[in-house]
């Protein structure tokens, strides 16, 4: 689970940055252009520049998890401006997460019950977080400088530096700089600069470091290390608010874990779901589709290459095709929160479309989803939806400590963010500001246009 998301000159938010606490289920609130979108969308272009098109030596704009407007072909170096905050080339845009993996993960990169490598104390091992940040951008435009720091727990392992020069030839002049376990390690040469988390970047095995040869069984750490955040960054989907059965896709495929950017898988993830003969998951599926007006949901072949999902209103078998926007909006929510378990799901106004009577279902949805080993991070407008999260606490669905609210809110061209806690009996300290402004507006309106009382 992401514990931590730090986040610098990303797109909304600004120099000062934001660090966040998450919870098993973090809500974001706050007015249009407060960042909410942009913290979503930071952990999403981490993951996917880590694991995706492993060809490109730098940051992955356009993927499965997210996409940003693309700029003009004839300059590389405009591209990158669409993510830094205030399309500013020497503003340094940085990211960083912390994570506690499961112990599956730990057992699956072989931490637990290892002793700890030479480099690390017994006090430091076996570790319970990891730490990884990068850092783009400087003096000179977004290619200029990489930075990146992976720590265990509070301890840094390792923190990498490279600096570009490109000669009047077009070659790249790489200088990097490498600290592990307190030991400097240099290398210069020619390249291109590295993606999020190139192994060679964190293990560069192939160079001749000189006197200063690293400790093996610390490079070890640090190999099954990057390779566990990269099992964990697999496992993040971003949901956008730009989704809608328009977008959905009926094509036969392969097996999909997520439902898309967009929506466009659910039909192919809901009937993988159902071939995959997994009756309790299914059976959960189709109980809240039904909540969300689809009874007796049924996905299936439609003939030739092409699938269809049915459902029965008043008697009347329709198809998908047939059905409310909310109603669609609901099962696209409901595919992906309840998929097979390990994801982190980010979701970008998950009340589209709902009528306020759905609104007050997702806080129960968002606890089945975690109680089927996802973690949900959300941004949203609808007070019902965080007036809920507080009966979901009372009702036992969620713990307070499960639940996290930020509201973002701007000051001049900095965001910052407040946390609302959420009370053992459900109860929030305090109401989101930001929706107390407009509801007082509204009242002292109502007020004024009251007729004056007759004498």
């Amino acid at each position: 689970m992401f514990t931590k998301l730090s986040v610098q000159n990303f797109r909304a938010i600004g120099e000062r940055g934001l660090d966040i606490d998450l919870a098993p289920v973090t809500v974001f609130v706050g007015e249009n252009g407060t960042g909410k979108s942009s913290l979503l969308q930071a952990l999403a272009l981490t993951a996917q520049s880590a694991i995706e098109e492993r060809r490109y030596r730098d940051l992955v704009l356009g993927g499965s998890k997210v996409s940003f407007p693309p700029a003009p072909a004839s300059d590389q170096n405009e591209a990158y401006r669409v993510i830094v905050h205030g399309k500013l080339a020497d503003r340094v845009v940085s990211v960083g997460f912390e994570l506690e993996p499961a112990n599956t993960d730990w057992r699956a990169v072989g931490f637990a019950g290892s002793p700890p490598p030479a480099g690390l104390t017994s006090s430091q091992w076996p570790p319970r977080r990891v730490s990884y940040r990068w850092r783009r951008g400087g003096r000179g435009g977004p290619r200029k400088e990489w930075a990146h720091a992976l720590s265990l727990d509070s301890t840094e392992i390792l923190a990498a530096r490279q600096e570009t020069e490109e000669s009047p030839r077009g070659i790249l002049r790489v200088e990097r700089s490498l600290t592990l376990a307190g030991q400097d390690l240099t290398a210069h040469w020619h390249g291109q600069p590295d993606r999020v988390l190139a192994p060679e970047l964190f293990v560069p095995l192939s160079f001749n470091f000189g006197p200063a040869e690293p400790e093996v069984g610390l490079l070890g750490v640090v190999e099954r290390t990057v390779d566990l955040i990269e099992r964990c960054l697999a496992e993040v989907h971003y949901l956008s608010a730009v989704r809608g059965v328009e977008l959905m896709e009926d094509q036969i495929g392969p097996e999909v874990r997520f439902v898309g950017q967009h929506g466009e898988q659910t039909i192919r993830l809901l009937a993988g779901l159902q071939a995959k003969s997994r009756p309790e998951l299914f059976a959960k599926l189709v109980t809240w589709a039904e909540r969300f007006g689809l009874a007796g949901m049924v996905p299936g072949w439609a003939g030739e290459k092409q699938l269809k999902v049915k459902y029965t209103d008043r008697g009347t078998t329709l198809e998908l095709g047939d059905a409310a926007s909310g109603s669609l909006q609901g099962l696209m929510l409901t595919a992906q929160l309840l998929a097979p378990p390990g994801s982190t799901i980010l979701l970008e106004e998950p009340e589209n479309d709902l009528h306020p009577a759905f609104e007050k279902l997702l806080p129960e949805l968002f606890a089945d989803s975690v109680h089927a080993g996802h973690q949900v991070l959300a941004t949203t407008h609808s007070e019902v939806l965080v007036a809920a999260l507080g009966n979901a606490v009372r009702r036992g669905q969620l713990l307070p400590d499960q639940v996290a609210v930020w509201h973002l809110e701007r000051d001049g061209e900095e965001v910052g963010a407040e946390r609302i806690r959420v009370t053992d009996r459900g109860y929030l300290e305090g109401w989101v500001k930001s929706f107390a402004k407009v509801e007082q507006e509204l009242a002292d309106e109502w007020h004024d246009g009251l007729p004056e009382e007759r004498q």
